[in-house]
């Protein structure tokens, strides 16, 4: 049953950006001593339940979709759940697109801790032509091993749905393709979801059928280079959840959280391969559900719910229970207002826990302004990442880390998540200028 409700001093940021009357306590962050990371010292003054906007430099240039072609969203964020941290590097990897299917559309963003801010990373061989979304979790991280996973949404051309799988390996500096899966009658899981299972050492992707109602689980072994089913070969049963799907790592339980994409049914995947179905949701689950984003605080291990009609809800897979945090104050959700009591999203939102840290990073576009912020769901840091296993087999040779040239021009396509907002703003424009003035801001909850 749900129960207590977090009250933050923030008011909801409504659709059209703007934030409610009354005051919001908040104090600007003092320089960092010498040695320590802007990231660093605004997680560790927060307490259990604060949000806090992080300042960072370069993301709007990061987020624009512009220098690749451009799109009816002007950002790469339109369709995106989540970022892969690294802990050892300090670093956030995130690769995503805009609607566009006339141009190469790909875009790959990187935040360091260490000089806290955002860069645009060179272009790749092996990006597909065409939109090539970032939703259903499809960036993961090997912390282990420090290697970035990232699924190709289509293939070039914009061909069938690509079962391939690129792993950039940060050390290194080097792109390396996954053999392809074949989830069976040529598809590759469009709307499916990955994450990695360190326990496994392995990618887990979750893939629901759209038509048959039926859900599978492969796992692609690192140490082996291949694809494995996990399960049944007649698959496990998704009646009305078909679509949409989302699967998300659990560091402190150790397992993966299996959700649907149209309802509430939800299963977890333990290190043995087993896949239990657990009760329905008092809550919609999936990406479908006006932009949910779910994620894990590193912690607790409790799963973060955002739904988009404003409520954040919080759920312990180990007793099964669902605890509403607040509704319509998370500074990351757009909510309904009055006169659009339908137009809360979530979309233009993803979420990445940093575990070294024990806090949660969103990057969300709200109202044409990028921004950032951290939530600190409990005290403490999560688990140290496991030591890396012994080396695997030699693998294909490289697909390339050089960039290639970009591409322009091409038609403005089908409809994005967050709407078609105009175009992007200059980046000398005021609202940047007074965004980098501002410094860290700390959002506490009003008491």
């Amino acid at each position: 049953m749900m129960g207590r409700v977090r009250e933050l001093g923030m008011a909801c940021f409504l659709a059209a950006g703007l934030t409610g009357s009354g005051g919001i306590p908040f104090s600007h962050a003092a320089p960092s001593p010498q040695g320590a990371t802007a990231l660093g010292e605004l997680a560790a003054s927060m307490a259990p339940g604060m949000w806090a906007e992080l300042t960072t430099t370069n993301l709007a240039n990061a987020l624009s979709s512009a220098d690749h072609g451009g799109g009816n969203a002007s950002t790469i964020v339109g369709d995106a759940n989540n970022g892969a941290w690294d802990p050892a590097s300090g670093q956030l990897h995130f690769i995503g697109s805009d609607h566009n299917w006339g141009v190469t559309a790909t875009k790959w963003i990187r935040y360091t801790e260490s000089n806290n801010a955002w860069t645009v990373m060179p272009d790749q061989p092996w990006y597909p032509f065409g939109t090539n979304h970032n939703f259903h979790n499809q960036s993961n991280m090997d912390p282990a091993r420090g290697e970035f996973y990232f699924r190709e949404y289509y293939t070039t051309g914009g061909g069938p749905k690509s079962g391939t799988w690129q792993r950039y390996s940060i050390g290194a500096n080097t792109w390396t393709a996954t053999p392809p899966l074949d989830a069976g009658g040529g598809t590759t899981g469009y709307h499916g979801s990955c994450a990695y299972f360190r326990e496994m050492d392995g990618l887990v992707q979750w893939i629901q059928d759209w038509s048959a109602d039926i859900g599978t689980v492969f796992l692609y072994k690192r140490t082996t280079n291949a694809w494995q089913r996990l399960g049944p070969a007649s698959g496990f049963d998704t009646a009305g959840a078909a679509g949409l799907a989302s699967a998300t790592y659990n560091p402190v339980h150790k397992l993966v959280w299996l959700t649907g994409g149209n309802n509430r049914r939800n299963w977890k995947l333990t290190s043995d391969g087993a896949v239990t179905e657990l009760p329905q949701a008092p809550v919609q689950l999936g990406y479908i559900n006006r932009g949910t984003v779910t994620t894990v605080d590193p912690v607790s291990g409790d799963f973060l719910i955002f739904s988009g009609d404003g409520k954040f809800t919080s759920f312990n897979i180990q007793t099964g229970t669902y605890t509403l945090e607040s509704d319509c104050t998370a500074p990351v959700q757009t909510c309904p207002s009055p006169a659009s009591p339908a137009a809360g999203t979530m979309w233009c939102v993803f979420a990445t826990p940093i575990a070294n840290h024990g806090v949660t990073m969103f990057v969300k576009l709200d109202a044409f302004v990028p921004k950032v912020f951290l939530y600190r769901h409990a005290a403490g840091s999560g688990p140290s990442p496991p030591a890396p296993p012994p080396a695997p087999p030699p693998t294909p040779p490289p697909g390339g880390s050089g960039p290639t040239p970009g591409s322009g021009g091409g038609d403005k396509s089908d409809g994005c998540g967050c709407g078609s907002i105009g175009a992007w703003p200059s980046a000398g424009g005021a609202w940047l200028g007074a965004a980098l003035a501002a410094g860290l801001v700390l959002l506490r909850k009003r008491r």
